[in-house]
């Protein structure tokens, strides 16, 4: 049995209807977004309405997953680039140390929610 880890961080057998399922949503994810609804319909026409909604959620909560995710990592990079810009003007001063708490208190929240969609 070869295993896989879906999007929501489950373990499920390559040859089963969970990752038949993960995959045709990820298919759906790199469609261009004019042919996402079409393709969505069909499955709905040849599967029936059931179908149809759970690959709808899926995508849904796939993208809106995959976009949290890289806002923490850009809201990331841009803390570790204001971070950097402190050091190399040596704002050393009672205002440089305020931006540098903000700054560790700010990456400290991005680490936690990180971890928590982990989870």
């Amino acid at each position: 049995m070869t295993t896989f880890t879906t999007h929501d961080g489950r373990t499920v057998d390559g040859s089963s209807e969970e990752w038949r399922h993960e995959c045709e949503a990820r298919t759906v994810l790199r469609m261009p977004t004019s042919e996402r609804q079409a393709f969505i319909n069909l499955v709905g026409k040849r599967r029936g309405d059931e179908a149809m909604n759970q690959l709808r959620n899926t995508v849904q909560r796939m993208w809106t997953d995959d976009a949290a995710h890289e806002l923490l990592a850009l809201q990331r990079t841009d803390l570790l680039a204001a971070e950097q810009r402190l050091e190399r003007i040596g704002r050393n001063d009672e205002l440089g140390k305020r931006l540098r708490e903000g700054i560790e208190r700010r990456m400290q929240e991005i680490i936690s929610t990180t971890t928590e969609r982990a989870a």
